[in-house]
């Protein structure tokens, strides 16, 4: 994951922190997003990731395999998590 600091955006690619957090199912169909209580939440394959204050945790929650997390949304303050069953 890159990290692009938000002061200047008329620079970004000077401005970029690559590689600054690693997933890691590296899931390479699915990296569904959104921000719901100030987190960040990502989805990488069967584990949901989050981003909360800088602070990246690759396995915030993880859900049974063959389950692969495709969906993020949020319900009042609930984080829903849509998924489907991923071809082996």
């Amino acid at each position: 994951m890159h990290r692009v600091a938000i002061g200047d955006l008329s620079d970004w690619a000077s401005n970029a922190a690559e590689d600054s957090a690693t997933f890691t199912v590296t899931n390479d169909t699915y990296h569904p997003m959104i921000e719901s209580n100030q987190t960040l939440y990502i989805g990488d394959g069967y584990y949901t990731t989050s981003v909360e204050d800088g602070t990246f945790t690759a396995d915030a929650l993880d859900i049974l395999t063959p389950c692969r997390v495709t969906c993020l949304s949020e319900y009042d303050i609930d984080l829903l998590i849509g998924t489907m069953v991923a071809r082996q």
